[in-house]
């Protein structure tokens, strides 16, 4: 379920970066939104869109595209907190049920221990 709300998150800030890429394009020549990527199918689009907000906040940043308007780093200054924030609350969730199993497992193990002297 935790994915599904990561891959949904992801989704709406990739068309939010489009829809700001669209409209940066029109009043700023610097904005992400090229004309070699206006030309190309709205499917294409949203999986580069898509493919810069997943690299981001996944704190991966390939480096091959970026923000170059104020309003793009704006928007990518909080893309890059809110993944900081997913991904510490999935390690922090993964941890938690490593920690739990364990737990589990020696109290199984204390319970066999016991068996095994009867």
């Amino acid at each position: 379920m935790f994915f599904f709300i990561i891959l949904y998150c992801e989704h709406i800030f990739a068309c939010f970066w489009l829809i700001i890429g669209t409209e940066e394009a029109y009043f700023n020549r610097n904005s992400w939104y090229s004309p070699a990527i206006k030309d190309k199918s709205i499917y294409e689009q949203y999986c580069l869109s898509l493919y810069f907000v997943v690299t981001t906040m996944t704190t991966v940043g390939y480096g091959d595209m970026s923000g170059d308007t104020t309003i793009e780093r704006i928007y990518l200054i909080i893309v890059m907190m809110f993944g900081g924030f997913i991904f510490s609350m999935l390690t922090g969730s993964l941890s938690s049920i490593l920690a739990s199993l364990d737990q589990n497992e020696a109290a199984l193990a204390e319970k066999m221990l016991y068996l095994n002297r009867l």
